[in-house]
């Protein structure tokens, strides 16, 4: 099991890069962010305050403001401390980098999820929780 190249970035980041939809939105709210500030950009700035606002609206529809508080959510239910949520995902072992792979996947909230051995790598407390979790969840 692989869960490919993580690294230069907090678990919490990393979980939230894989958040669907919505994490495309927030980096493209970033990169506008960086241009408002852009003196170069000041020709454009009414463009880019336009399409930051629909960005928003967007964000808001998605629940984006709430998306760091759900993901730390998912990870404490993994097991994360939260040194271990705002550290170096690169710095953790195999076992962990699978939690944080799974946590990606359980935020997406995908309308249908395959998870072949999930309690690979699970202690029983965190078992116990994903359990849960999968009970009260709304898809398949």
């Amino acid at each position: 099991q692989d869960v490919g190249d993580m690294g230069g970035m907090s678990a919490v980041a990393e979980v939230m890069e894989g958040a669907g939809p919505v994490s495309a939105v927030a980096a493209e709210m970033r990169e506008l962010e960086h241009a408002m500030g852009d003196p170069e950009r000041a020709d454009e700035i009414d463009a880019i305050i336009e399409r930051y606002g629909e960005l928003q609206h967007r964000f808001e529809e998605l629940d984006g403001y709430a998306l760091d508080g759900r993901a730390r959510e998912v990870l404490d239910g993994l097991g994360f401390s939260q040194e271990m949520m705002d550290g170096d995902v690169s710095k953790l072992s195999g076992g962990w980098k699978m939690r944080v792979a799974l946590a990606r996947i359980l935020l997406m909230r995908p309308d249908v999820m395959l998870l072949d051995e999930p309690s690979n790598h699970l202690d029983l407390e965190s078992l116990i929780w994903l359990e849960k979790f999968l009970k009260d969840y709304d898809g398949a």
